[in-house]
């Protein structure tokens, strides 16, 4: 898929976009209804866990649909979250993150967070992935040390406290290049395609790697986030 073709596909109105636009902003989606619910620090959440899209795949890619929000809610899994276009403000255990066009999040399983209304340019990308992946395929390829190395080993650790979250701002042409493969690749559905988005991904984090290798990170309290400027 060429990227004038994946961007047409992305701003087309989905269905359940349409619903939305139509109901109103405060409306949540039919699928809720659904989703179970857990207990975080006394407030219940919703429990997004994945395991139907995650059975035979590495990844999960989606957009979120625009014209609604997105209720507090926890992952099972690890999380990107890209801002295509537009923007958009997450509430990430109750501090308020703005994210524009460019920025990526990147969310550790447990994370209650929740995404203010969309509208109609606000285009954002989830990528979500199984822990076995982030294991044997790019931790065991990235070797030690730096910042996103250092989550991911937390991100797969049974004893961490799983409250993480960076959010990686201005990042180089080089690694917006390799999300925009990703996603050309998962939305294409053409053969092979898993094997090269796991190939894009390697590449895509070594990009992220260099530019912040030199970000002098300090780890806060738990409920504290990390912002990491450049």
């Amino acid at each position: 898929m060429e990227e004038a073709e994946l961007d047409q596909a992305l701003r087309e109105t989905t269905p359940a976009e349409l619903r939305h636009r139509m109901e109103g902003p405060g409306q949540l989606s039919e699928r809720y209804r659904k989703i179970g619910k857990v207990m975080v620090d006394g407030r219940e959440v919703y429990l997004f866990t994945f395991n139907t899209l995650l059975k035979e795949s590495n990844f999960c890619i989606r957009k979120e649909s625009r014209y609604t929000h997105i209720p507090d809610h926890i992952h099972k899994a690890s999380e990107l979250l890209y801002v295509y276009s537009g923007s958009c403000t997450q509430m990430v255990d109750g501090t308020e993150v703005r994210m524009s066009q460019g920025d990526l999040c990147i969310l550790d399983s447990g994370v209650v967070h929740s995404i203010g209304y969309l509208g109609e340019d606000d285009i954002i990308i989830t990528i979500v992935m199984r822990k076995e992946y982030l294991k044997h395929k790019l931790l065991g390829r990235l070797g030690e040390g730096g910042i996103i190395n250092a989550f991911i080993a937390s991100a797969i650790s049974e004893r961490a406290e799983h409250d993480s979250f960076y959010v990686l701002r201005n990042m180089s042409s080089e690694a917006r290049h390799h999300i925009v493969q990703i996603l050309s690749e998962y939305f294409s559905h053409d053969v092979y395609n898993e094997e090269i988005i796991a190939a894009e991904m390697v590449l895509l984090f070594c990009r992220l790697l260099r530019q912040f290798r030199d970000t002098d990170l300090q780890k806060k309290s738990q409920k504290s986030f990390d912002i990491l400027p450049v």
